[in-house]
This record gives C-alpha cells, sequence and structure tokens, in this order.
C-alpha cells in the first residue's frame, strides 16, 4: 500500500470510526476531502456527515442549502438518520 494510500485509508477510518461530534470538531481539510469523495460516490454515511459539517460549518463555509442537499441525498438513499433529520 502506497504511503498516499495508508493516509487515506487512516482519514477515513479515523473520521467516520468517531462519534459525530468528536470527528466534527478534529475536522481536517484533508478529512472533508475524503469525505466529500465518500459523498460523492454514494455512500450514504458520507453524505449525512458532510451535510453535518455543512449545517455546523465545521471545516467548511456554513452553508444549509449545501446540508439540506446533502441531507436529501442521504434519505433519497434511504438513510434512516437523514430522513430523521429532515423531518
Amino acid at each position: 500500500m502506497t504511503r498516499r494510500r495508508l493516509s487515506v485509508a487512516l482519514v477515513v477510518v479515523v473520521l467516520l470510526g468517531t462519534p459525530w461530534a468528536d470527528a466534527a470538531a478534529q475536522t481536517t481539510p484533508a478529512e472533508v476531502a475524503v469525505l466529500r469523495l465518500l459523498a460523492e460516490g454514494g455512500d450514504a454515511d458520507a453524505q449525512t456527515k458532510l451535510a453535518f459539517l455543512y449545517e455546523t460549518g465545521t471545516g467548511v463555509p456554513q452553508d444549509f442549502t449545501q446540508a439540506w442537499a446533502w441531507y436529501r441525498t442521504a434519505a433519497d438513499l434511504g438513510y434512516g438518520l437523514a430522513s430523521d433529520i429532515l423531518e
């Protein structure tokens, strides 16, 4: 495994393996980039986490339109947490 792939894998494990509040508090630009790639690839959990970051303005500029769009995308995939947030 290359050094870059190992770094990306570690970022994914750290970001996705921690509670959301902790993940938001520790969010770096690299983690946001990886989360965005996962979200764009159809990962509903990543879409919901990215929406949360946009909603709170953590690691990205606060943008409620982006937050809603990512929550909606995840909810459309049947992700219950995103659906609950939109209700």
